[in-house]
C-alpha cells in the first residue's frame, strides 16, 4: 500500500515532548521524511495556522481515528456496499489500525535509511557511536599555517579581511587616542594641572590646591574652636606684613566690597581690619567702597567706624581717585585696579584673587596655601607671591595631604613662594 493512500485520513500523532497533534493527512514526503496535516490541533486546542509539517524523527506514535476517518479504505468499502456503512467489529478494527501503522512506519524508516546511506555512505544505525572521537589526533592532521597561506594567495590584496583588522599592533589604547592605522596618536586629554611652589629660602615644596580643599581646612579649624574673628585678625596681620616690607608705601588704598562673600573668610572684611591696623604706620590710608552697607552687617559697619576713628579716609567706590598713590590693595575686583596697573609708580597688591590676570598684580597673598585657579601657568617674574600663616594647627593641613612643617618662617607670618 502506497503512503499516498493515507491522504485524507484523520490521525493523532504523538510527538513526545512536543505534544500530541491531530489533523487530516495531506501529504507524506518520503524525501524530507515529513508528514503534512491540515486542520491541525495541538493537545486538543486549535492552532493559529491550520497546516502543520511534522518531521518523522519527532514522531513517537501514530494513531488512526477510524470512527472519524475518511480514508481511501473506508471510501472503497462504502462504495462496494452501495454506500451503506456496515459496522466493524472492535477486533477487526484494531488489527486494521495496527496494519496501517506498521505500513506507515515502515515506509518512513525505509526512506530514512536511504537518506542516511546517500549522505554518510552507510546507514546511521550501523555506525558505532560508542567510540570516543580523538580530537588530538585529528587536530595534528590540520596544518593551520598552510591553509591560511593558501587563503592569502587567493585573496585580493585590496580587500581588508576581518582577521587582519582584529590584529592589534599595540597592546592597549586610551580612550582619547587616535587608533587609526598609519597615523600618529593624538592625545587630547586635559590632565589636571599639578603646580608646585617652593618657599624662599627654605626650599620647602608647597602645592597649589583648589578653593574647596583650602576651605576644608578653614572649616575644620572653625569646628575646633578657632572663631572667624580670629582668622580675620590673622589674615589682616599677614596683609600688613606684606605692605610693611615695601619701600614705597606712603599712601595705600584698600579696594573692597561690603558684600558678604561665600566661604569661611570674608577677604573684604579682612582688608578693613588691615587698614585700621596700618593707620598708625602709613601716612595716608584710604578705603574705597560704597556706602550701601546693610543694616544687619554689624561687623562691617563697626569696622568702618573704627577705621574712621583711626584716621582712615573712606572714599566712594563709584568714583575713581584722581590722586597719585603708592600701593593699591585689591580685596575685590574693581576697574580702579586696571587703571592703577597702568601707572608705573603704583604697585597693585591682590589678596586671594579668584583668578590670575597677567600684567595686573605686583604682589599676591594667599591665606594658608596658593590657589590652583589663581596662579600663573608659567613662572611670572614680575609678580611676587606670598602665603600667610593663620595660626591653624599643622595637623589640619593633612586633610589635603600637605605637610605644614617649614611652610612659614620662624621670624614672621608670611612666606615668599616661587614656582618650583
Amino acid at each position: 500500500m502506497s503512503v499516498n493512500q493515507y491522504k485524507g485520513t484523520l490521525v493523532e500523532i504523538d510527538c513526545s515532548v512536543l505534544g500530541v497533534y491531530q489533523g487530516i493527512i495531506q501529504t507524506v514526503n518520503e524525501d524530507d521524511q515529513s508528514v503534512s496535516i491540515s486542520k491541525a490541533s495541538k493537545n486538543g486546542k486549535k492552532l493559529l495556522y491550520p497546516d502543520v509539517v511534522i518531521a518523522a524523527a519527532d514522531i513517537a506514535d501514530i494513531r488512526f481515528l477510524n470512527q472519524l476517518s475518511v480514508s481511501p479504505i473506508l471510501k472503497e468499502r462504502n462504495h462496494s456496499n452501495g454506500n451503506r456503512s456496515s459496522p466493524k467489529t472492535p477486533k477487526l478494527e484494531k488489527e486494521s489500525q495496527k496494519q496501517r501503522t506498521r505500513t506507515f512506519s515502515s515506509s518512513l524508516s525505509t526512506s530514512r535509511a536511504h537518506r542516511d546511506k546517500e549522505c554518510f555512505g552507510i546507514d546511521s544505525d550501523q555506525v558505532s557511536l560508542q567510540e570516543d572521537f580523538d580530537f588530538e589526533k585529528n587536530l595534528g592532521l590540520f596544518n593551520k599555517e598552510k591553509v591560511f597561506a593558501e587563503i592569502n594567495k587567493t585573496c585580493d590584496p585590496n580587500v581588508v579581511r576581518l582577521a587582519d583588522s582584529n590584529i592589534r599592533k599595540e597592546k592597549k589604547y586610551r580612550h582619547d587616542e587616535n587608533v587609526l592605522t598609519n597615523s600618529d596618536k593624538i592625545v587630547q586629554r586635559e590632565e589636571k594641572r599639578s603646580v608646585w611652589f617652593s618657599v624662599v629660602p627654605s626650599g620647602t615644596k608647597v602645592p597649589a590646591v583648589t578653593r574647596s580643599a583650602r576651605d576644608k581646612i578653614l572649616q575644620e579649624a572653625t569646628k575646633l574652636g578657632i572663631s572667624s574673628d580670629s582668622l580675620r585678625e590673622a589674615m589682616s596681620r599677614d596683609i600688613c606684613s606684606v605692605i610693611l616690607q615695601q619701600n614705597n608705601r606712603n599712601s595705600v588704598v584698600f579696594v573692597l566690597s561690603p558684600e558678604t562673600l561665600s566661604g569661611p573668610m570674608n577677604i573684604s572684611l579682612c582688608g578693613i581690619t588691615a587698614a585700621r591696623q596700618l593707620a598708625g604706620k602709613v601716612k595716608k590710608v584710604y578705603i574705597m567702597t560704597n556706602r550701601t552697607v546693610r543694616d544687619d552687617d554689624v561687623v562691617f559697619r563697626s569696622e568702618l567706624e573704627l577705621c574712621e576713628m583711626a584716621g582712615v579716609k573712606i572714599v566712594d567706590g563709584s568714583k575713581m581717585l584722581d590722586i597719585p598713590v603708592d600701593l593699591v590693595v585689591g580685596c575685590t575686583l574693581h576697574p580702579y585696579l586696571d587703571q592703577c596697573a597702568k601707572w608705573p609708580s603704583t604697585s597693585v597688591f591682590l589678596v586671594d584673587p579668584p583668578f590670575y590676570s597677567a600684567n595686573l598684580a605686583n604682589f599676591v597673598l594667599f591665606p594658608l596655601l596658593p590657589l590652583l585657579s589663581s596662579v600663573p601657568v608659567e613662572n611670572d617674574a614680575a609678580c611676587k607671591m606670598y602665603i600667610g600663616d593663620l595660626g591653624i594647627p599643622a595637623k589640619l593641613y593633612e586633610k589635603v595631604y600637605v605637610t605644614a612643617e617649614g611652610l612659614y618662617p620662624q621670624d614672621g607670618f608670611v612666606a615668599r613662594i616661587r614656582r618650583a
